[in-house]
């Protein structure tokens, strides 16, 4: 504690002083930093974690012959437009495929691969800035803001061609503005009418009611696999019985619909099997 006795008539005083020199330093140690950081982008040199398709080294990328063969496919399958990253990842898995820690990689694993210009050969840097060097929060950028350009092959070498990378990247917006024009534009005819929409095509869920044994049975299903059959959809049904329980629920404590939707809905994607009779 630098032996300042806080009885002292001068300690108050001393750490404030302290207290200031303290916050100069780390001032001057954070604009160190970022200048280091903004020197190696420069550079060229590839900051960050690891990434799938590639072994980083003294700021340097190479082809990993394990995990670019899994990326290529990705971007294969996705670009054709008959794929979702919910269907990928069942095939990844199926093949073998596995994430850093052993297990599945999730939907999201793949949209940020598929997001990522590195894959075909362009360095990207300075996609986030650190607010705090002490608890490393991180802030991300607007793309706008990030230094990228095409690379000569030396740091970022490709894996995908520019063609395929740009093609599945279309569809992915396509697929994203589709369920954001969804839920501001349809027209509530009932309580979750415009809110549930189907993560593998963008197609809102439909109700659908039946009665079995006596029973009314009232679900909300993905008004594509509907209309083309259970093949052309693996998504799940929800049953309205059991949206409405959970959603209360929900809406206590977010006070939103939407929100309270989307949370189900990633609690549903979690806990059950895809491969149920949705339909």
């Amino acid at each position: 504690n630098d032996n300042i006795n806080t009885i002292d008539e001068d300690s108050e005083l001393r750490l404030t002083i302290m207290s200031g020199i303290a916050q100069d330093e780390s001032r001057k140690l954070s604009n160190r930093i970022k200048f280091g950081h903004a020197q190696s982008i420069k550079n060229g040199v590839v900051l960050g974690s690891r990434i799938y398709g590639y072994i980083k080294k003294d700021g340097k990328l190479t082809i990993d012959p394990k995990t670019a063969p899994m990326v290529k496919e990705i971007f294969e399958k996705y670009s054709t437009g008959e794929w979702s990253t919910s269907t990928i990842e069942k095939y990844l898995y199926k093949k073998g495929y596995r994430n850093y820690k052993g297990g599945k990689l999730s939907r999201d694993n793949i949209k940020k691969i598929i997001k990522n210009p590195k894959y075909k050969g362009y360095y990207c840097g300075g996609k986030v800035k650190v607010v705090d060097m002490f608890t490393k929060k991180q802030e991300f950028l607007p793309e706008d803001e990030w230094t990228m350009y095409k690379d000569d092959g030396n740091h970022v070498p490709q894996i995908v061609d520019e063609s395929v990378w740009n093609k599945a990247n279309v569809i992915m917006q396509t697929r994203s503005d589709a369920i954001k024009s969804h839920r501001t534009s349809f027209k509530q005819n009932n309580l979750f009418t415009g809110y549930i929409f189907c993560g593998n095509d963008g197609a809102p869920y439909w109700m659908k009611q039946r009665t079995a044994r006596g029973r009314e049975d009232v679900r909300w299903v993905c008004s594509y696999r509907i209309k083309n059959g259970a093949q052309s959809c693996n998504s799940f049904g929800i049953h309205e019985k059991e949206l409405r329980i959970m959603l209360a629920d929900l809406i206590n404590k977010s006070g939103d619909i939407q929100t309270a939707i989307e949370k189900y809905i990633s609690l549903v994607e979690k806990n059950i099997d895809f491969s149920n009779d949705g339909a």
